[in-house]
């Protein structure tokens, strides 16, 4: 049962993320997220998931309808993280949970080998929210899916 809630929840999720994130999709509010307008505070409220201390930002963009953020974890914290956190592997493909990564400035668009991945996502007030952790390098993608068009739940 578990793995077909899964299952439906990916579906749900890619759907919504290459109806919203194809590349016909002109978004004219596009912000890129630095170090000072990362909202750490709403990330943490919306997952639940508190960011260990020490973290450096890599990158970030913010729509109307998505967040992503890159996110490198200091690699003495980075298996309490995850593990504390209930991370869990992929599995044998990878999901499209940052299908709208195109966003991100290019050196930041390609994933590392699913293999190397561990996952957890969420719901929240009708929020999706999807985290990656590469477990060798320790780096976090946030992904924050907001339920409306005019970023109004954040």
């Amino acid at each position: 049962m578990n793995k077909l809630l899964t299952g439906i929840f990916l579906i749900v999720i890619s759907f919504l993320f290459f109806s919203n994130c194809s590349s016909n999709h002109n978004n004219n509010n596009t912000t890129s997220v630095t170090n000072s307008t990362f909202e750490k505070a709403h990330s943490e409220f919306v997952t639940n998931i508190k960011f260990p201390e020490d973290y450096i930002f890599i990158t970030g963009v913010d729509t109307d309808v998505i967040r992503i953020t890159i996110l490198d974890l200091d690699k003495n914290n980075c298996m309490k993280f995850y593990t504390d956190n209930n991370f869990e592997p992929i599995g044998d493909t990878l999901p499209r949970p940052l299908a709208c990564i195109h966003y991100l400035p290019s050196p930041y668009r390609q994933l590392p080998d699913y293999k190397k991945l561990l996952i957890k996502h969420g719901i929240n007030n009708r929020t999706y929210w999807t985290y990656l952790i590469d477990t060798t390098t320790c780096r976090l993608y946030c992904h924050i899916s907001f339920p409306d068009y005019n970023g109004l739940a954040k």
